[in-house]
């Protein structure tokens, strides 16, 4: 990966991240993705290496989940007064 970001030029580091993608109307998370994240803005690179399995972990879904939760969800016209 690159030593500086594309979007602002600050410094790169390498650190594990959430991937989260929407699958058949259900979130699947997936904890501890390797990705290079700026220190200044926070975008988020990973690897074509990754991409590839992640794109076949979450099109097949490849395992059992460690853990369920529940997520809250509301409509923003009912909060947004």
């Amino acid at each position: 990966m690159e030593d500086y970001c594309g979007e602002c030029g600050g410094k790169m580091i390498t650190q594990a991240v959430n991937y989260d993608a929407w699958i058949d109307n259900n979130l699947m998370v997936i904890k501890d993705v390797p990705a290079d994240v700026c220190i200044q803005c926070g975008e988020r690179y990973l690897s074509l290496e990754v991409c590839e399995k992640l794109d076949e972990l979450t099109s097949e879904q490849q395992f059992e989940p460690e853990e369920v939760i529940s997520v809250p969800i509301t409509a923003y016209q009912k909060v947004a007064v």
